[in-house]
């Protein structure tokens, strides 16, 4: 909103967008082609990051692709469902849970995930994980909200789908797996965006 808005003068107000620190993530390694293409995502076990729908779109591709992988980096309150789901879904060799991690470890992560993935957020949500996955030159795939349209430019800084839509993700998805090339272009239009 714009400072206009509130009764303040507008030299009182300070708006800090968020931001990462670039050179936290400038080591973070990319890996050569794998035998697997491990899509990844870093944040809560909570309800609004889409966990839930993520798993349905990983089935609807795991049917189709068996090079599939998931690393889950995190925890939170909805992690025993999110485990329950994987088990109902047959995903049990696909998907990996780290657990809780600390911050400092949370590049390392990053450098065994092909594609970083934001699985839902919320309308007026700015992903903390979205500027980590950019700083680390990751090709990303998002839901198409404001907040993240205004960071992401889809198919040159990265990916946008809209928001749990199964058809959409699992295309923008298969799209990213199937050309290599272009993902990585993503990664460093995002890196170089960020900075």
């Amino acid at each position: 909103m714009a400072a206009e808005t509130y009764q303040e003068d507008p030299g009182k107000i300070l708006v800090l967008p968020n931001a990462t620190s670039p050179e936290r993530f400038a080591q973070v390694e990319h890996r050569a082609q794998a035998e697997f293409c491990t899509l990844g995502v870093v944040g809560a076990f909570v309800a609004w990051h889409g966990l839930d729908f993520l798993l349905e779109g990983v089935a609807r591709l795991y049917s189709r692709n068996r090079q599939l992988r998931v690393l889950l980096v995190g925890d939170g309150p909805i992690r025993s469902e999110i485990e329950g789901q994987v088990k109902k879904l047959g995903l049990q060799d696909v998907v990996k849970f780290t657990g809780f991690v600390q911050p400092a470890q949370i590049p390392g992560f990053l450098s065994l995930m092909d594609i970083c993935i934001i699985p839902d957020s919320n309308e007026h949500g700015s992903p903390m994980k979205l500027f980590e996955y950019m700083a680390a030159a990751k090709p990303i795939l998002a839901p198409r909200y404001t907040p993240i349209e205004e960071v992401l430019e889809h198919q040159v800084s990265g990916l946008l789908f809209a928001p749990r839509d199964l058809n959409d993700f699992s295309s923008q998805t298969e799209r990213l797996v199937h050309d290599p090339a272009f993902a990585k272009a993503l990664g460093v239009a995002a890196r170089r965006t960020v900075l």
